[in-house]
């Protein structure tokens, strides 16, 4: 219990920590609708597979070159853009999170709360909106109803 207390998480600001749970909570409510929706099929998961272990390369050969401080040159968006166009949104969605456990294990320590912001903001800027989301819109004069 002590090691949860010692977490830098805590020295933030409540609002920070707030929306942190906020956000989370509603990334995998939006996680777990879209992989009750999906149907899973072997080539996507194949697909996914590969794709995520090829972004797993970039993460090692990352680590192996070193960089300055500070200084981002992975290539895990080459792997996830793939990912989000090939295969069902639940996958891209999903995608950054392990991607991103493993750049802080291999690649280097950073604090967790950054890195799990970063995994969320990667996964929500992959996932397309649904379909249905211009029918709240009002139609033009000429433009095609939903």
């Amino acid at each position: 219990m002590t090691r949860l207390r010692a977490w830098p998480l805590w020295e933030t600001p409540n609002t920070f920590i707030g929306y942190l749970l906020a956000v989370l909570g509603v990334y995998s409510a939006v996680g777990v609708a879209l992989l009750a929706g999906t149907r899973r099929t072997f080539g996507d998961l194949f697909g996914y597979a590969v794709l995520l272990g090829c972004a797993a390369l970039c993460v090692e050969a990352t680590r192996r070159l070193g960089k300055a401080a500070g200084v981002v040159s992975d290539l895990q968006s080459a792997w996830t853009l793939p990912v989000a166009l090939l295969l069902p949104p639940v996958y891209a969605l999903l995608a950054p999170v392990p991607l991103k456990a493993l750049s802080q294990l291999r690649v280097g320590r950073s604090l967790v709360y950054r890195r799990v912001l970063s995994a969320v903001a990667i996964g929500w800027r992959t996932v397309p909106p649904p379909k249905s989301s211009t029918c709240c819109l009002p139609a033009r004069r000429g433009a095609p109803r939903c």
